[in-house]
């Protein structure tokens, strides 16, 4: 549309040039969505712009344009053209226009307004890649949502897109989540079980617990603990998967590829990439441990690829995994990452360039993509004078509950005020954790707008 618009202007503009009343190079004119509904569907500010060459008044100059571009619409697109301000020209498009694209939109269905501008180009769009050792949570769903759309969206331009789901199924968390299990179905017996300390706590476990009881009986009653633990690990994750999966599919979204980071270990791409990073000079062995040398790619320090006991870091596993998907062809991979990785995006950018690529949205680039997920009881912080009134009408509150105990009016006021202190005080708001003074913080910032209403309901009681 605006493209369309755009040479209905330049052809008022060589029209304004073959009468004399322009002349010399003029820009391209820029046409953008009007604020308002009201100062119609698009705008331009290309009188304002080149005004001052052509050494006319912008407004002047607008309203031979606003004729000119009249003429120059030939298919009569727009229904009108106007001089708002200094300058700008509002154009509003006629409604048989959108008629003809709602028709358009019919008929060429979901292609409709799809191009051929990535020309094939294959790019990789990884996302949710939740570990197999809980259900999703809504932040997952958000993120499901915006992989799945972007992926949509570069489909849409022309690109070869792959949807990639990745699979933590090779680190310690998938042991730590058989222990967890283990201990669950020892309970489910009647026996006594300690549960591990860093262990997944959820009903889930039990209900996965129960599942393997009912399936298998009291087989691993009997079994050597430690191959119980991996059977059960290895179970428990395959039914979670298959549960994410279902989530996901009824969300609707579908992944091309589920990649495994176990089956990444075992091929021995791990290996094969370390000696890479190696052979290119950017790690090095320091205290028996192997460094990657992420300063000298812009973070904030080096960071271990390989511990001093000779096991791997899931640094090390993701280094191994974002080599592998260059090496299957894509020109360029999208990470789409939740907010408990906003730490982690400075060394996987300085290892792609490590491995040789480049960061950024070109052919051989790759582009992390980092969301926020916020509490949804975290509300925006009221204004000084909402405070001020606030202040006022808890204590106007407080004095009609407990004029007995404080019959001061003043009283009430100032406990009024601290609970507003409480509301602004910055160090309190910033605090982690789950205190019970932190609770009651943001729990006032959430429900201030209510506390408005207090005094009257209060009035209307007594």
């Amino acid at each position: 549309m605006k493209q369309n618009l755009s040479h209905i202007v330049k052809r008022a503009l060589d029209l304004a040039v073959k009468k004399g009343d322009l002349s010399g190079d003029l820009p391209a004119p820029i046409i953008e969505m009007t604020r308002e509904r009201k100062f119609g569907d698009y705008a331009t500010n290309i009188a304002m712009v080149i005004a001052s060459k052509q050494g006319s008044n912008p407004r002047d100059l607008a309203v031979v344009l606003v004729q000119l571009i009249g003429d120059a619409d030939t298919d009569g697109i727009i229904s009108d053209v106007s001089v708002a301000g200094p300058g700008f020209i509002n154009i509003t498009m006629s409604p048989g226009f959108w008629s003809r694209i709602l028709r358009l939109v019919l008929e060429e269905g979901e292609s409709f307004a799809c191009s051929d501008i990535g020309e094939g180009k294959r790019v990789q769009v990884e996302f949710v890649s939740a570990n197999p050792t809980g259900p999703l949570h809504v932040g997952h769903g958000r993120g499901a949502a915006l992989g799945d759309a972007l992926a949509n969206i570069l489909d849409c331009a022309g690109y070869s897109v792959g949807r990639e789901y990745y699979i933590n199924d090779g680190g310690n968390q998938i042991r730590t989540l058989g222990l967890s299990v283990h201990a669950r179905y020892l309970e489910f017996f009647g026996r006594n079980a300690e549960f591990p300390e860093e262990g997944y706590r959820g009903n889930y476990i039990r209900e996965l617990a129960e599942r393997l009881a009912d399936e298998q009986g009291d087989i691993y009653l009997n079994m050597v603990e430690e191959k119980a633990v991996e059977e059960m690990a290895v179970r428990s994750a395959a039914a979670i998967l298959d549960d994410i999966r279902d989530d996901l599919e009824e969300f609707g979204v579908l992944f091309d590829m589920w990649f495994s980071e176990k089956e990444l270990l075992d091929r021995g791409e791990v290996g094969k990439a370390l000696e890479d990073m190696e052979n290119r000079g950017h790690s090095y062995w320091h205290e028996n441990a192997l460094w990657f040398r992420s300063t000298d790619k812009g973070d904030d320090k080096d960071r271990v690829l390989v511990k001093s006991d000779g096991s791997l870091t899931y640094f090390a596993s993701d280094v191994a995994y974002h080599r592998d998907k260059f090496e299957r062809g894509f020109d360029t991979v999208v990470n789409i990452w939740g907010a408990d990785h906003h730490g982690y995006v400075a060394r996987m950018k300085a290892a792609v360039q490590g491995l040789g690529r480049k960061l950024g949205i070109k052919p051989e680039q790759s582009t992390f993509i980092n969301y926020w997920f916020r509490h949804l009881w975290e509300f925006s912080m009221p204004t000084y004078p909402t405070i001020i009134i606030t202040s006022v009408m808890v204590g106007v509150s407080l004095f009609t509950v407990v004029k007995i105990l404080a019959p001061m009016t003043a009283i009430s006021i100032l406990c009024g005020g601290l609970i507003s202190f409480l509301i602004l005080r910055k160090k309190s708001y910033q605090t982690k954790g789950n205190s019970p003074a932190r609770i009651i913080v943001k729990f006032l910032q959430a429900a201030w707008p209510i506390l408005l209403l207090v005094p009257t309901i209060l009035a209307g009681i007594a």
